[in-house]
């Protein structure tokens, strides 16, 4: 027999560990996540490419260590030292860039990934349709058929990370264009009260004076928003049509 205070207790160790999930996705909304998109909730075409991301980002992964597994039975320098950049980017760029949604790190991550690597990837090809010897043409060619396979899984990593690199800035533009609070009813700007209201503080989207009047705020301020103290990093001129 259990005594009410045992009881309780282990509701209480149920209860918690029927959280934990949402504990770990409140953690990871507020405190892993990059600046622009913690606190929110993700919009569903971000978080189905983000997961694409990372399962691109584990098979590249995979194979890029196969890669340098048969590179190094084979003594090829070249094919190491492209394996290994490859997978120093993914632990630097590619991994971080994706769970955080940092565009930046996606985007570098993508375009190294999409470019240089899909070069090494069209000259194996071509040296696979171009070999002289037809004697060592069959065995060659399944050979260097495999070793394409790490620059295929980069090519797609790569294409993946740069369609989530634009989601994320369309996500962006959109968000300052559509969800800017307007914080006064007049059009006249709130600091000279004789200019139109035209421009934006960028994060945070605040909307209030000219860009005259603007420019000398975040002088003034110190690079921070007067209403919310966000740091500002660039004004954004709105034309009214």
């Amino acid at each position: 027999m259990y005594s009410n205070f045992e009881v309780e207790e282990q509701k209480e160790k149920q209860n918690s560990s029927n959280n934990l999930p949402d504990k770990q996705l409140q953690s990871y909304y507020q405190d892993y996540l990059d600046p622009e998109y913690r606190g929110n909730r993700l919009p569903y075409h971000i978080k189905l490419w983000r997961n694409r991301c990372i399962i691109a980002l584990i098979l590249q992964t995979v194979a890029s260590s196969s890669g340098f597994v048969m590179y190094t039975i084979r003594k090829m320098r070249v094919g190491q030292a492209v394996n290994v950049m490859c997978l120093l980017l993914i632990i630097f760029f590619g991994r971080g860039g994706v769970l955080t949604l940092n565009k930046m790190h996606i985007a570098v991550h993508g375009v190294i990934t999409s470019s240089v690597f899909s070069v090494v990837f069209l000259y194996s090809i071509l040296e696979i349709l171009f070999l002289r010897n037809e004697d060592e043409q069959s065995s060659e060619k399944l050979m260097l058929f495999i070793f394409c396979i790490p620059y295929i899984a980069d090519l797609i990593c790569g294409v993946c990370c740069l369609y989530l690199s634009v989601i994320l800035y369309e996500a962006q533009k959109q968000e300052v264009k559509l969800d800017i609070p307007q914080l006064n009813d007049s059009q006249l700007c709130a600091i000279c009260s004789s200019k139109q209201i035209n421009t934006v503080f960028y994060p945070c989207g605040h909307k209030a004076s000219c860009y005259e009047c603007s420019l000398q705020i975040k002088q003034s301020y110190k690079m921070e928003c007067p209403f919310c103290r966000q740091p500002i990093k660039d004004l954004i001129v709105v034309y009214d049509l």
